[in-house]
């Protein structure tokens, strides 16, 4: 029982109450569906085509690389995701992270249609990069019964957006009438009053302005202004210092556009964001109070204070105002009634519930977690986060099979995030310690060995899930040491010389091979094998951080 209560509390040290929330990545599939759901197409391309399928991530990195060097910015504030099913590509904040969404199949098709040009590819990347630019939440989720006033500012935004990348290809050498290749392909001139993009006619207007900026003389300062006047060039300039994580410059930089305009709402915003990224939390808190005192029907200002509280611990006062935040936009998804800072992101809805239920883990409040969590699956089903979370609540309550279904489920929806199986091998690792406590001597020597092979089964589906845990994070500092921890658990009972050698060599050929060998050395080689492959494991969880590894290879380790 002792090792199942160090296993909880490693569990609980190192996933539940490390997680912060609102800031985590998303990948994979969640992300992909929560743009297929809520994605009106930018344009419908023949569905017949057939991509090379040239086009990947690592590409997208090299040219959004090239993109962001025009303005001095980095890729460590953006990620991209490719994403099979939403004929588009977009960008999208999410979690506190800025996306670039791309489908490959719509990538190449415009790449094909410009004679197969790679500025098509890196104009439609660029485009999306220039709505994180100026600060447009792409709106995924767009009501048929929108006011024509709100479609004309979508469509400016994509103007805007062309207009950075269009400078963007002409900084980089490319050549103006590939761009015009691109916005025919994409776009048409029918009237665009009732849509969120604009015309053809617009659009090649819009490049046309971009690709002459970029090729002027002062083409360096468009988007590194220095002589600025007004309170949106100020903004404009804190937000890409804040992009490019220079947080000083962008605070500075909000804090004069709120001097000109006390009333700049999004500059107050951003400030409090920011603040909260340089771990001003308090100073955080403040800004964002004086938009909530003033706004007092907005959700988000209240949803981030709630954030901040849970940074300084204050998780009572967490729960407060993010509950606050849901009744808030309760309200006003029902009513239709968005206002401002891109309320109408219903997208990201099952986030509020998802974060107030981490919170809710963090008072032990077991049920009213798992409520948010269910009602998060509920709103979207395949957000495998939620079925982590509730997979954990089983763990505390030593419900191990339960908990293995759940994290099981969260698999099948999310397979590459290493936190779910490195979650999975340690429910694994519980349950075969349960086997070895419940484990009798007085047992018949047939029982002995059913009963000792279903508990190493799950020592080594332990290791197995540790294995696809590095798979995903090379970096996974706690997944070397558990895993080494496992491997030591099989060489000590090598050592032993005990009857657990009669079941290893029934169900482990790789064990039996060594074993074989060893027979003549008293067993050395096997468990050389598996002592080495630990101390190994402590090694590299030690240069990635884990002090801890450290105990075990002074006690195990030559």
């Amino acid at each position: 029982m002792k090792n199942i209560l160090f296993i909880i509390s490693l569990l609980i040290t190192y996933n539940i109450f490390s997680q912060t929330f609102n800031t985590e990545t998303y990948y994979g599939d969640e992300l992909c569906q929560t743009a297929q759901n809520a994605l009106i197409s930018k344009s419908s391309f023949v569905s017949s085509f057939k991509p090379n399928n040239t086009f990947s991530d690592e590409n997208a990195y090299i040219a959004l690389d090239k993109i962001l060097f025009q303005i001095g910015a980095s890729r460590d504030r953006f990620i991209i995701q490719s994403c099979s099913n939403i004929n588009n590509a977009l960008a999208v904040q999410l979690g506190g992270v800025r996306y670039i969404l791309y489908d490959p199949n719509f990538i190449e098709e415009v790449a094909n249609d410009v004679d197969n040009s790679s500025w098509g590819q890196m104009f439609i990347l660029a485009h999306e990069v220039g709505h994180h630019i100026n600060n447009h939440s792409l709106d995924l989720l767009i009501a048929e019964d929108l006011e024509s006033e709100t479609k004309h500012k979508q469509r400016q935004q994509e103007l805007d957006a062309d207009i950075f990348a269009a400078f963007v290809i002409a900084r980089l050498g490319g050549d103006y009438e590939q761009i015009v290749s691109v916005i025919k392909t994409i776009s048409d001139n029918e009237n665009d009053q009732k849509s969120t993009h604009p015309n053809l006619d617009k659009r090649l207007d819009a490049v046309k302005v971009g690709y002459n900026r970029g090729v002027s003389n002062n083409s360096q300062n468009f988007y590194n202004p220095t002589n600025l006047q007004t309170a949106e060039e100020y903004f404009n300039r804190a937000l890409l210092n804040e992009l490019k994580g220079n947080y000083d410059k962008a605070i500075y930089d909000y804090t004069k556009a709120i001097n000109i305009d006390p009333f700049y709402n999004n500059a107050i915003y951003r400030r409090g964001i920011t603040k909260r990224e340089k771990e001003d939390y308090f100073g955080s808190i403040k800004d964002l109070t004086k938009l909530s005192d003033i706004y007092t029907d907005m959700y988000k200002p209240y949803s981030e204070i709630g954030l901040n509280y849970y940074k300084i611990g204050d998780y009572n006062s967490a729960v407060s105002f993010l509950t606050i935040s849901i009744e808030k936009k309760d309200k006003a998804i029902k009513s239709g009634d968005f206002n401002n800072f891109n309320e109408s992101d219903a997208e990201n809805y099952h986030l509020t519930y998802y974060n107030r239920g981490q919170a809710y883990l963090k008072l032990r409040m077991y049920d009213e977690a798992y409520n948010d969590f269910s009602y998060v699956i509920y709103l979207q089903e395949g957000f495998d986060k939620a079925y982590s979370q509730i997979s954990q609540i089983y763990i505390l309550r030593n419900e191990y099979y339960q908990a293995l279904s759940w994290i099981n489920k969260a698999i099948e929806y999310n397979s590459t995030n290493s936190k779910n199986y490195f979650n999975r091998a340690v429910i694994l690792d519980l349950l075969h310690q349960l086997y070895l406590d419940d484990y009798d001597d007085s047992w018949g020597q047939k029982d002995k060995i059913e009963y000792l092979k279903n508990s190493f089964n799950f020592k080594i589906s332990e290791i197995e899930n540790y294995n696809l845990a590095i798979k995903y994070n090379k970096n996974y500092a706690i997944a070397y040491r558990s895993r080494g921890i496992a491997y030591e658990f099989i060489a000590d009972r090598i050592s032993s010389n005990d009857e657990f050698l009669n079941f290893y060599l029934e169900i482990s050929d790789e064990f039996k091979t060594f074993y074989n060998y060893s027979v003549k050395n008293n067993n050395e080689s096997a468990y050389s094998f598996y002592n080495i492959s630990a101390c190994n494991d402590w090694s590299i969880a030690v240069s990635l951080g884990n002090v801890e590894s450290e105990k075990w290879i002074s006690e195990d380790c030559n």
